[in-house]
């Protein structure tokens, strides 16, 4: 939850113009496995993500517009996000779920 505010302020920021990035790095890498059982109409997988997010540039403080730009600099270590998926189907019905324990 708190990542997802952190993004949202961010992007209204980005539309206010306080904000000006001059650089913003988010690679990310990763792999899915799918699996079709054994039993008609099961698949179940899991995709496992590597992402590192950093982000340069400059703002200007609410608080003291006076003050001009300020630099500006946003690191997160390298983490992994894991999903774990599913569908069953049997002619036209399908039911599918997917599970994401940690959400960085």
């Amino acid at each position: 939850m708190g990542q997802l505010l952190r993004r949202l302020s961010l992007r209204v920021a980005q539309e206010c113009r306080a904000y000006q990035f001059d650089q913003q790095r988010r690679p990310a890498y990763g792999a899915d496995l799918r699996w079709y059982t054994p039993l008609r109409g099961l698949l179940v997988g899991i995709s496992r993500t590597n992402q590192h997010d950093e982000d340069k540039g400059t703002f200007v403080p609410f608080w003291n517009p006076a003050a001009g730009k300020i630099p500006y600099w946003e690191y997160t270590r390298p983490y992994w996000l894991n999903q774990y998926y599913g569908a069953y189907s049997k002619g036209r019905r399908r039911l599918g779920f997917r599970v994401s324990p940690h959400l960085h």
